[in-house]
């Protein structure tokens, strides 16, 4: 999932979201998937251990295509907008309707071609990128391909087609979710929220691990017995730590209290708990990363170091890449589950005004 160039106007440049790619894998999976559990049903009557087999990886394949199906995405449009001097996030397609979310153009420092190197099995693989990046120092990534010459292009036409000049207001909030309450005293802030969750994801991945497990009790004849109770062993507590995890977010709250010398992150219900403080002082920005095909589910406090770096030159070595890693590790994050993009940019902008309001100083 990913966005391809739409209308472009005069001060108006408009990217639509594509799944196809989304939809095709997906489709994929649960052609393999359902007609295999059923199947392996069947079989498990006259051969339990094959039918063991069939019925385990048709269970994973449907569950993975589940969760291919409902992952989290992005934004249906982005559009840069002059006239809002901004860029607007637009649930649906439909542009008539009023954006849910809005980065300032005062908010990005530059837009550029990144170049992107991974390695695999097969090798290195190179991918260029067209970025959004963030006066607060990450990078919203919106489109990639192997072709630098299509994503340059890409970038030459929004460039042409909007003005990041154009003043701004400083709000990234289009209109209030109702997804956060805010007790505010004199010197004391609290926002509470509760982390968007959907139990439809956790029960996929249930599918998909215990399918696995399943496919691997068929071929317990033909691995060694103490390699099958390790592997068996491994699968037990992945799927234990899958179902706590359903469970768990059912009642959690985030909880994020703000004073003139601390910011203190805690959480509220569920089984697992978690909490930081961390002084005001140190604190730089607030941010978050976006890419379509991953899942973001943490908003980011930086302090100095960790924007100097994020912001500074790409690793150029191993001891520059051993040191940004070990900067970026210790990162304090905010847990945010599937928040989506809007309600995270409306987080972001109420940390940053109840740290100003309680404290006089204005993160990035």
């Amino acid at each position: 999932m990913e966005y391809r160039l739409g209308p472009v106007q005069t001060g108006r440049v408009v990217l639509l979201r594509t799944r196809t790619g989304q939809f095709v894998l997906g489709g994929v999976l649960l052609i393999l998937g359902a007609p295999a559990a059923a199947l392996g049903a069947f079989v498990a009557l006259a051969d339990p251990l094959l039918g063991a087999k069939i019925a385990g990886f048709g269970l994973a394949f449907f569950g993975a295509s589940v969760l291919v199906f409902t992952r989290s995405v992005g934004p249906a449009a982005f559009v840069f907008d002059d006239g809002a001097a901004a860029l607007l996030a637009y649930r649906t397609s439909d542009l008539a309707e009023a954006p849910v979310g809005r980065l300032p153009y005062s908010a990005i420092r530059r837009l550029a071609v990144n170049k992107q190197v991974s390695s695999n099995s097969e090798g290195r693989s190179v991918t260029y990128a067209f970025d959004i990046e963030k006066r607060d120092g990450v990078q919203w990534t919106l489109y990639t391909s192997q072709s630098k010459a299509r994503v340059e292009a890409l970038l030459e036409q929004v460039k042409s087609g909007c003005n990041l000049k154009a003043p701004s207001e400083a709000s990234s909030v289009s209109a209030p979710s109702g997804a956060f309450e805010v007790e505010r005293e004199a010197e004391r802030s609290v926002i509470r929220f509760k982390k968007p969750y959907r139990l439809i994801t956790q029960f996929a991945a249930l599918m998909a691990v215990g399918g696995i497990s399943l496919a691997v009790l068929g071929f317990q004849d033909q691995i060694p017995e103490l390699v099958f109770y390790a592997f068996f062993a491994i699968i037990t507590l992945v799927l234990a730590a899958v179902a706590v995890g359903a469970v768990d977010g059912v009642k959690k709250h985030a909880v994020l209290t703000i004073t003139p010398e601390n910011f203190r992150s805690d959480q509220e219900g569920g089984i697992l708990k978690g909490w930081f403080e961390e002084p005001i002082a140190d604190l730089h920005a607030v941010s978050f990363s976006y890419k379509p095909n991953e899942d973001q589910r943490v908003v980011m406090l930086l302090n100095r170091k960790q924007y100097d770096v994020l912001t500074g030159p790409k690793p150029s070595d191993a001891m520059s890449a051993l040191n940004y890693t070990l900067t970026m590790v210790a990162t304090r994050k905010i847990e945010v589950g599937e928040m989506t993009l809007a309600q995270k940019l409306e987080l972001e902008q109420l940390i940053q005004d109840e740290v100003e309001r309680v404290s006089g100083k204005r993160l990035l």
